[in-house]
């Protein structure tokens, strides 16, 4: 009976953890190879990421693996070396502080850093406009940077900067507007007024 308990209470919980742990490994590793293949990034990058990713995850406390798939669309996104991990970095702390997916703040980010890349936006700019949209807003972290991305592109050709434009969809939510309804509400402003 000790036996049979100790198998359930003990061995089972231990094999299963063993197992999520090489599947999380092989998670990492394989967007990691992401990076390596469709993004074409070179030797020196690669080790510069795996090695930041790594030390990244224990100082933020995200799983490696979270973090590289967030990398990959940054990457994707153009940005390489050292300008990418920072934009990781804002991206999981901006997460790890209740934002939503590391992958998904990475997006707007890396969205807002490209169109707004005249203007001089750096991440960490950006993640603190985020935030504070959020704060004073009616909407969830996630759907902030989620539909963001949909908005700075007209806003841009409008001379709309990203603050403005947080800060619009934030009232807008206040008022009662959805997140997402809000978003394509200012677009086909924006979109009307350059007409």
């Amino acid at each position: 009976a000790v036996g049979a308990r100790m198998t359930r209470s003990i061995t089972l919980p231990l094999v299963a953890a063993g197992a999520a742990s090489v599947k999380l490994a092989l998670n990492y590793k394989e967007a990691m190879s992401h990076i390596r293949g469709v993004n074409q990034a070179s030797a020196k990058d690669m080790a510069l990421y795996e090695a930041s990713v790594l030390k990244m995850a224990r100082n933020v406390g995200k799983a490696p693996e979270e973090l590289a798939e967030a990398l990959y669309f940054v990457t994707s996104a153009g940005f390489e070396g050292s300008k990418a991990l920072k934009i990781l970095e804002q991206s999981a702390k901006a997460s790890a502080a209740g934002m939503g997916k590391t992958e998904t703040i990475a997006d707007a980010l890396t969205s807002a850093l490209n169109v707004y890349r005249s203007a001089g936006l750096s991440a960490a700019k950006a993640t603190d406009i985020m935030t504070a949209a959020v704060r004073v807003g009616k909407m969830e972290p996630e759907e902030m940077a989620g539909n963001i991305g949909k908005v700075i592109p007209m806003a841009k050709q409008m001379k709309v900067g990203f603050g403005e434009v947080a800060a619009s969809l934030s009232a807008m939510t206040l008022a009662g507007i959805k997140t997402d309804e809000a978003a394509v509400a200012l677009n086909q402003f924006f979109t009307t007024l350059l007409k």
